[in-house]
């Protein structure tokens, strides 16, 4: 896990315009990468952080989400 973290750091790092929030991130993640006792809990949660941050950056499309459906049917056609 430290090394998707690793690898997910020095690719995010490398960015252009970084906003604010995910400069903070950033710096979170070296912190835990710095430390050699970081819990696997506190490396996942790192790990989703980073991804969650850069996942809608400017520049790149957002995904549309879909509509959740229940799957009731309220209304049955006439006919």
């Amino acid at each position: 896990m430290r090394a998707r973290l690793d690898a997910l750091y020095r690719a995010y790092m490398g960015r252009s315009g970084i906003t604010p929030v995910q400069s903070a991130i950033l710096a979170e993640a070296a912190c835990v990468l710095s430390q050699r006792g970081a819990s696997v809990p506190v490396v996942n949660a790192t790990i989703e952080e980073l991804e969650a941050a850069f996942e809608n950056t400017p520049g790149r499309p957002l995904i549309a989400r879909r509509p959740i459906f229940s799957g009731i049917i309220l209304e049955f056609p006439r006919r």
